[in-house]
């Protein structure tokens, strides 16, 4: 059988009530941190069990040793404890130790995950920016060693007092090659060695109090990069000055270009008149049709005085060979017209301007036209018979517009004079 525990050496019993003893001060160690610490409720349920079993079985103890001691016979509860074998009550103190040593363990991993003073500073110092809490009078509470490093650049010593941090930015007091770049709703600075802070600083109504916190962030790249798009935006307002003046130009051009043609027009209409005329009158008298030239000039003449509207161009080439027939002028083109109507535009002007000059001046009869394609070109070669020119040709009203509506579309012209009159134009086929 095994042996009641009241039964045991006072040695061994004496042993039993001092590992009871640091049983229970374990016991209330755990409970009282395990509610401190705010363990899971399943562990505080476990440490308050085990404390009550630890103060359970160190009262046993106590009595059945102080009752043993002066041979006193023990009460009820305290026999039945007292019969209780040894080996149980080996075992309830190591189930209650165990218990004990696993909270011990959860509340030292707690403790370990807490955040500490030191661990805040270290987290403090890691931090790529600067940062400082103080008293409501400047003296530094907690401060990090980015911000003391952001100081000794502006300032060339660590922050001992805000206030006089605060004191230094608005007068500007900043060590050689330090400058402040705005101070608005926080003072931006730039140090000597290129790096740019922002720094802010408010005042934070605690539990405590008030305390004033300084933050400074660093914008090096943010700078920069406004300072590229500042740039950018210079570039750009170039760009739209030039764009502007560009506008103008066009505008001016074209007005030019609806001026020209409406001269060219003109041009072609007087000198289809003129043709008509001419026409006129060396038709037998008998056969004139004196109505429909006076309609032909009554036209021109309200063209010309702004009363009537020219109306589009009429640079067909059937019209064109109309105006030869009527002078009695042939014109004999060998090649074919482009199909492009700017070409074909510029292409007939010249033979207009051709056959007016020589019914006027040459008095001849025939007009020939040469039509080229060289290598993306097209070259016109213009010629007509009659009376040779007496001299260089001076290029004014119709050959000077039709001078400008070839270089409008990017070709060139080249007049012939001696030994006889020859008209060049060369025209690009794609479209400048």
């Amino acid at each position: 059988m095994m042996t009641a525990y009241y039964l045991l050496p006072p040695p061994v019993l004496t042993l039993y009530g001092i590992i009871s003893i640091c049983v229970t001060i374990a016991a209330a160690f755990t409970l009282v941190n395990a509610c401190v610490l705010r363990l899971r409720g399943r562990s505080i349920a476990a440490a308050a069990i085990s404390a009550a079993a630890a103060v359970f079985m160190l009262q046993i103890f106590s009595d059945i040793g102080v009752q043993l001691e002066y041979n006193e016979s023990p009460a009820g509860w305290v026999r039945a404890a007292g019969n209780m074998p040894a080996a149980a009550a080996t075992v309830l103190l190591i189930i209650i130790a165990a218990v004990e040593a696993a909270l011990i363990r959860d509340i030292i991993v707690k403790i370990n995950s807490m955040p500490t003073g030191n661990s805040i500073k270290e987290s403090l110092d890691d931090l790529p920016d600067g940062i400082c809490f103080s008293t409501k009078d400047g003296q530094p509470l907690l401060i990090n060693t980015k911000m003391n490093d952001i100081s000794a650049r502006l300032f060339g010593s660590v922050i001992m007092n805000v206030k006089d941090c605060e004191r230094k930015l608005r007068e500007r007091s900043f060590l050689q090659g330090v400058r402040i770049i705005s101070h608005e709703s926080a003072s931006t600075v730039l140090a000597d060695e290129g790096s740019v802070w922002d720094i802010h600083i408010r005042d934070l109504d605690i539990a405590r109090g008030e305390v004033t916190e300084t933050l400074a962030f660093d914008v090096t790249e943010q700078y920069k990069l406004s300072r590229e798009l500042e740039k950018n935006n210079r570039v750009l307002s170039g760009v739209n000055r030039d764009l502007k003046r560009y506008s103008g130009a066009v505008d001016k051009l074209a007005r030019e270009e609806e001026i020209l043609a409406a001269k060219t027009k003109v041009h072609d209409d007087v000198g289809r008149s003129l043709l008509s005329f001419r026409a006129y009158l060396v038709q037998p008298e008998d056969t004139r049709n004196r109505s429909d030239l006076l309609a032909l000039w009554r036209h021109d003449i309200n063209v010309m005085k702004h009363e009537a509207d020219p109306g589009p161009a009429r640079d067909g080439l059937e019209l064109l060979m109309e105006a030869a027939d009527a002078v009695g002028v042939t014109i004999d083109i060998t090649g074919e017209l482009p199909e492009e109507e700017r070409l074909r535009r510029v292409i007939i002007t010249a033979i207009h301007e051709c056959l007016t000059n020589t019914v006027r001046h040459a008095h001849g009869k025939e007009v020939d036209v040469e039509i080229d394609r060289g290598d993306g070109t097209v070259i016109v070669k213009i010629m007509n018979d009659g009376r040779r020119p007496d001299g260089i040709i001076e290029e004014t009203g119709g050959l000077k517009n039709l001078r400008a509506a070839a270089e409008r579309e990017g070709g060139a012209m080249q007049i012939t004079s001696l030994p006889e009159f020859i008209l060049w134009i060369s025209l690009p086929m794609e479209e400048k």
